[in-house]
């Protein structure tokens, strides 16, 4: 590093002038890294009185970065052209020390010229720590303001709350639907989202408005499933912050159709229920077609909506009658179907 020389030595020098020599390799490439650290102090500086104060993080953060590139691309640029000559390889090496230097006493030893007087230097160094003091106490209170902001937000009370929505699907019964075969809709209070298909625990959260009621519904039922509610699912409203939770229970119920085969013989028959066979129309019966079997029947699972039962088969000289043996299905309902086969009398 070039040493500065005390001021009174300096009218010593401009009386008595002497020969120059040449700058050594050493002092011109101490020169240019002297020259490299007062363009980065200067390029520090301006990034910091364009983007500290107004708080702009990533531009302030660009700048400097770019400060730093630079500062180190002149250290090598000059590391490699005046190789071993060079004291100091990495931006690091006496950092502070090149954060002081004054931009006029780098030109002059870069010219190969003698120090000129400091008091210059002095006064731009003096102006500009205490630029950088003015710049780091207005920080210093911008961010007491944002801790003071942020303490103020967290005592306020949110003005949301929260309602988590499961669908819970019961098969046990024999169904094959998912949750998102039922869509789910959240009425009122300003509900986000308010429609969207169900989904099993953890289920969707839905951000509504405190204080105000909502009503909970199901779009589009898988059929043969009977749904209700559990929880918190809009009969009171919910307290800012509260985080609720509401389980739509949808539990496969299949119909249950009854089917008994009677047979008289009261006129000399012979024949049996399982002489004709059953034949049930629905949806999804199961099983759908079987022996006549005498009371207590058989149990089919049918589908809601429509049915209807016939039959098939079994000897002659037999009338067939039917009693609740078609209609509709509703979700769980018990049906019973009765088909009477009887012997006609011989013709005398």
């Amino acid at each position: 590093m070039l040493r500065r020389v005390p001021i009174l030595l300096i009218p010593l020098l401009i009386l008595v002038p002497a020969a120059r020599a040449a700058p050594t390799r050493a002092q011109l490439c101490e020169a240019a890294l002297e020259l490299a650290a007062a363009r980065y102090a200067r390029c520090r500086l301006l990034a910091e009185q364009r983007y500290s104060k107004s708080l702009d993080a990533e531009r302030r953060t660009t700048a400097l970065t770019r400060c730093s590139r630079n500062l180190a691309e002149a250290f090598a640029r000059a590391t490699a052209k005046y190789g071993a000559d060079c004291a100091a390889t990495e931006p690091s090496s006496a950092f502070e020390e090149y954060l002081m230097q004054c931009t006029d006493d780098v030109a002059a030893a870069a010219a190969g010229a003698e120090l000129p007087d400091y008091a210059g230097c002095a006064a731009e160094l003096a102006a500009c720590t205490a630029n950088l003091a003015t710049c780091s106490a207005e920080l210093e209170v911008t961010v007491a303001d944002l801790e003071a902001c942020e303490a103020e937000l967290a005592a306020c009370p949110p003005n949301v709350a929260h309602l988590i929505v499961n669908v819970a699907v019961h098969n046990e019964r024999g169904g094959t639907a998912t949750a998102s075969d039922f869509g789910v809709h959240v009425g009122g209070a300003g509900a986000i989202p308010s429609s969207f298909p169900g989904e099993a625990a953890p289920g969707t959260i839905v951000t509504v408005t405190p204080g105000q009621t909502f009503l909970m519904a199901v779009t589009n039922p898988a059929p043969g499933y009977f749904v209700s509610f559990l929880g918190s699912c809009g009969s009171e409203p919910l307290a800012p912050g509260a985080i609720a939770t509401c389980t739509v229970k949808a539990e496969y119920l299949p119909a249950r159709l009854h089917v008994i085969k009677t047979v008289r013989n009261d006129d000399g028959g012979t024949a049996v229920a399982s002489d004709w066979t059953i034949h049930v129309a629905n949806a999804n019966p199961s099983p759908s077609s079987f022996p006549g079997t005498a009371s207590p029947g058989v149990e089919v699972a049918i589908d809601v909506g429509p049915y209807s039962v016939t039959e098939s088969g079994g000897p002659d000289g037999y009338q067939a009658s039917f009693s609740g043996c078609s209609g509709t299905a509703v979700v769980g309902g018990v049906y019973v179907c009765e088909i009477v086969n009887d012997d006609v009398a011989p013709t005398p």
